[in-house]
């Protein structure tokens, strides 16, 4: 199951240019699975996941509503922060990515996930 979850993360991947990598973590930023592509450069997705959960916690405390996601840019890449609770979805791409196209990834990430889902509540 584990493989084919990472295959077609990959597939996602390799629909948007410049798109590096995929993690989906718990409310915790804890990782549940994280795909990277082989293009993907020296970037520790794994340790920026609770780190970023924790700002979209904090920006909706700011705003006194939820925060849907977040878009983090640094000199060469983008983190992109979705949230679909109970769960998280982050991307990793090229500053000069599609922004936009990414938001709109969470929907197909979700449905792929499928009976994994469960875990998450």
């Amino acid at each position: 199951m584990t493989e084919q979850l990472q295959s077609d993360l990959l597939k996602i991947i390799s629909r948007v240019d410049g798109l590096y990598s995929i993690a989906v973590s718990d409310k915790n930023g804890v990782p549940i699975i994280c795909v990277t592509s082989k293009s993907m450069p020296e970037i520790d997705v794994k340790g920026l996941l609770p780190a970023i959960s924790n700002i979209i916690d904090q920006a909706g405390k700011l705003y006194v509503t939820e925060s849907n996601s977040l878009v983090a840019q640094y000199k060469s890449y983008q983190v992109i922060l979705i949230n679909r609770s109970p769960m998280y979805i982050s991307f990793v791409s090229a500053k000069k990515s599609n922004t936009g196209l990414i938001l709109t990834l969470d929907d197909d990430v979700v449905d792929i996930l499928g009976d994994i889902k469960s875990i998450f509540r």
